[in-house]
């Protein structure tokens, strides 16, 4: 069950408004990888809003708010500066009146949210659309947790300026409304300038990424602000590496919304390369009571070379506790098929 009128009676607008995509349609979307705030959440609460002006407009005008907040995120990649183009093209298949899909459309392109509203559809859907910044500021931090996460590839010493010059410009797009849409964006700048970041670092060879790793990484993202994967090559060739074209596709898929390092050195010095950035824990993974004893002796010889090293184990689901990388190279040379079973992510 959803909070908003429009999505838990989805069919009624939808043949009202002719819509052209159906309730599931739009999920596949708005649920896609990667999101953790553009999604069918961030779709509900937009719509709540949306629904709370309802009665200050005309008809035609709530028509387009709620087309506009159906189609406004549904193309959504962080790498792309042009989802708001693609989106606007999605409304085109609708079947509505022509000024009304265009109105949807350009209202849509106006969400890029470089300029000041000029109209008041603009100023209201801009309210519905920004509307995390009159919430507490507890449900901010996990707002902006969410971004984070979304561009978890942008190394923090990139992010956190852009991020910061994000929200100075949202601030002053809410010049003449409340004040505490200011208080909060400047609050939360405070924030990004001050916070010391804990950082998780999972290194492996990863050759390939299997399943079982992916569930270390995802149990790790939930403890870190932010993890950094460094991949040693053990002197193999980036072809050795990613010698299975159709491996290579589907475990891009999966690391490309992270932050990728080669491992160059030592890998103590390698944490010390983070350590600027925040608290830098060295992230590993345990299958079963072997992998432990091995990884009290690795452990060790780390500690040897620096002894104030920062260590988190985490212990892999039992469906996941005989799965290998070597085992999956094997499989892939015999039965390729097979062996996709534990490259899922």
């Amino acid at each position: 069950m959803y909070k908003s009128e429009v999505l838990n009676d989805f069919e009624t607008y939808r043949i009202k408004y002719g819509i052209f995509d159906d309730l599931q349609h739009i999920e596949s979307y708005y649920n896609g990888k990667g999101r953790f705030y553009h999604n069918m959440e961030h779709l509900d609460e937009v719509l709540c809003e949306v629904e709370k002006f309802k009665d200050l407009h005309t008809d035609e005008e709530y028509q387009i708010l709620v087309m506009t907040a159906i189609y406004h995120d549904i193309i959504y990649d962080p790498k792309a500066k042009d989802n708001e183009e693609k989106s606007a093209e999605m409304v085109k298949v609708c079947s509505g009146e022509e000024h009304i899909l265009k109105q949807v459309q350009e209202l849509i392109l106006f969400t890029k949210y470089q300029r000041n509203p000029e109209t008041e559809l603009e100023d209201t859907f801009m309210c519905c659309d920004m509307a995390i910044f009159e919430k507490p500021f507890e449900q901010q931090l996990v707002f902006e947790k969410k971004i984070q996460k979304e561009f978890a590839w942008v190394p923090l010493s990139v992010y956190v300026p852009e991020r910061i010059n994000v929200l100075d410009k949202i601030r002053q797009l809410y010049f003449g409304h409340p004040d505490n849409y200011c208080i909060n964006t400047t609050k939360l700048i405070t924030y990004l300038e001050n916070k010391k970041w804990n950082i998780g670092v999972y290194a492996g060879s990863f050759y390939p990424f299997t399943a079982g790793h992916y569930d270390i990484l995802k149990q790790a993202e939930n403890i870190f602000d932010k993890v950094i994967i460094l991949q040693s090559n053990n002197g193999k060739s980036k072809g050795e590496l990613l010698w299975n074209t159709d491996i290579l596709g589907e475990l891009n898929s999966v690391l490309n919304n992270y932050e990728v390092h080669n491992i160059s050195k030592l890998i103590t010095d390698d944490l010390k390369s983070f350590s600027h950035l925040g608290n830098v824990t060295l992230i590993r993974g345990l299958r079963n009571g072997s992998d432990l004893l091995y990884e009290q002796n690795y452990i060790q010889t780390l500690r040897d070379i620096d002894p104030n090293i920062n260590v988190s184990y985490f212990l892999t689901k039992p469906e996941y506790a005989h799965v290998s990388s070597s085992m999956v190279r094997e499989l892939l040379k015999i039965d390729p098929v097979l062996a996709k079973k534990y490259l899922q992510y």
